[in-house]
């Protein structure tokens, strides 16, 4: 689940059974009771009641099995019920109430969301610590007094409820009415067909956004951006083509009479939208100037890595473009460059050597002044990702990956077709089921990565190599292509 949703769990139980869930879902072979107390901060029976619990919760579909000598484990026919049961423990957290609360502007005080919820004053003001604590992430606060409100910069106000609406919960989600869903697209149809204006958005995205920028304003909350930002944009032929097609399409709605400030902010925010896919369109022309600012760093990663600037162009400008976007976003709230713990994991875990590069390359002061980059390891973990979409899709070359698999005589061709199936069109699949493995073979084969699930006497030397489980786990198969392509593209790199 998304972070802030898990921050914000007040219910010590609940957090429990999804921490439980959690681990044994990532876990590659059966896990001891002992472990999972550990990690969830209590005593074996406390998990062992939770687990019995958690049994009786789950879909049939999915089970958690616990036996003596072997251990904890979950067999699951279909994980993705899984969201559904967390979906459910999350329900009737007083935080979200409080949170929604604020967000509708209904002024409620301490005592008043104790008698809503029939929790004790008390017991509020110690959930309201763990509010606190989310809301320090985003340089905002808690006001307790005349009423509960989140005080602090109104960009940064912003950000926090965009973030929460999105991920916080399934039952926090806020729909756009189809008339302004209507009026995003006539925007962006009318850019494309009188101005030749055109971004690569997230449509439902930028949708979410506009939810955000008209509640708050609808509240009495407007946004105050310094004169320099608006005298950055004003005379751009992007921005006044916006802001012409916007007010004709949101006409009669909400949005249609906003202030130019608050058209400023929604213009800059559209680009927190931008798809980076290769013969798109994702940055803004009138501001291809900036991206020659960015061109010393990029260059720079480019020579670390044998990259030639000229042969990735593509490559190139989308690293520069999003820099570009990125330092407009920043100019309303640094909160923009974050990225969630969950995706640096991802990232840390697969690509490391390209993330190490990232967080070097931001380090050699070649950032122009005016981006100031307060979340380096977010902005080197969001470069990764689009320097390893467009690897993965465009330099890496035909590989060779040796299968060398034992298993039942059912399990055999069942592991092979499965492979087939999942592996990436770069791939060349060998798969060894009658000889011995062994470097000899692998360099006769001119393999470039070996997976096997079984014990060898000889270490692998010839090229990289990956152990898999006797009996691989769900969650090792679906691990495998990523643990592969971060193989592959670190000896792509190299070479």
């Amino acid at each position: 689940m998304n972070e802030i949703g898990y921050k914000l769990i007040v219910d010590k139980r609940v957090k429990r059974r999804i921490d439980i869930v959690t681990l044994l879902l990532k876990a590659k072979q059966p896990k001891p009771i002992t472990y999972l107390s550990k990690m969830c901060h209590s005593t074996d029976k406390t998990v062992s009641s939770e687990i019995k619990t958690i049994n009786e919760l789950l879909p049939n579909e999915i089970k958690i099995i616990s036996k003596e000598f072997e251990g904890v484990y979950l067999i699951a026919d279909n994980p993705f019920l899984l969201s559904g049961f967390i979906s459910d423990q999350l329900d009737g957290n007083p935080l979200y109430e409080i949170i929604e609360s604020i967000f509708l502007s209904e002024e409620k005080t301490l005592e008043d969301f104790s008698i809503e919820t029939f929790i004790s004053e008390s017991t509020i003001r110690s959930y309201l610590n763990t509010l606190k604590k989310v809301l320090k992430e985003y340089s905002l606060s808690l006001r307790i007094k005349p009423f509960i409100n989140i005080v602090g910069n109104e960009a940064d106000i912003r950000f926090f409820f965009f973030q929460y609406f999105r991920h916080a919960h399934d039952s926090a989600s806020i729909l756009a009415e189809t008339e302004q869903l209507a009026a995003v697209h006539n925007t962006i149809t009318q850019l494309t067909k009188d101005f030749g204006l055109k971004l690569n958005l997230d449509y439902y995205r930028i949708s979410h956004w506009l939810l955000i920028i008209e509640q708050r304003i609808l509240t009495g909350h407007p946004i105050k951006l310094p004169i320099e930002l608006l005298e950055k944009h004003e005379a751009t032929f992007n921005f006044k083509n916006v802001k012409s097609a916007f007010y004709q399409q949101f006409s009669g709605l909400p949005l249609g009479s906003i202030s130019e400030e608050e058209f400023l902010f929604a213009f800059i925010v559209r680009l927190d939208g931008v798809i980076y896919e290769e013969s798109t369109p994702f940055y803004m022309k009138d501001y291809k100037n900036y991206l020659a600012e960015f061109e010393p760093l990029i260059f720079y990663f480019f020579s670390e890595n044998g990259l030639l600037p000229y042969v990735n162009a593509d490559l190139r400008v989308m690293l520069q473009a999003f820099l570009v976007n990125t330092m407009f976003l920043s100019d309303i709230t640094p909160g923009f460059q974050r990225v969630s713990s969950a995706i640096q994991q991802y990232v840390q875990s697969n690509y490391p050597e390209i993330l190490n590069q990232w967080i070097t390359t931001l380090t050699k002061n070649l950032m122009p002044n005016y981006l100031h980059v307060k979340y380096p390891l977010d902005l080197a973990t969001s470069l990764t990702l689009i320097t390893v979409a467009y690897i993965e899709r465009y330099t890496t070359k035909k590989r060779n990956i040796l299968f060398s698999l034992t298993g039942t005589p059912s399990s055999l061709n069942y592991f092979k077709t499965q492979l087939l199936n999942i592996l990436p069109n770069g791939v060349n699949a060998h798969f060894i089921f009658n000889k011995p493995l062994t470097n000899s073979l692998l360099d006769a084969l001119e393999i470039d990565t070996c997976v096997y699930n079984y014990h060898i006497d000889e270490p692998i030397t010839y090229c990289q190599s990956l152990r898999m489980s006797n009996i691989p786990t769900e969650t090792e198969w679906l691990e495998l292509v990523p643990n592969l392509l971060s193989k592959i593209n670190t000896k792509a790199k190299r070479e």
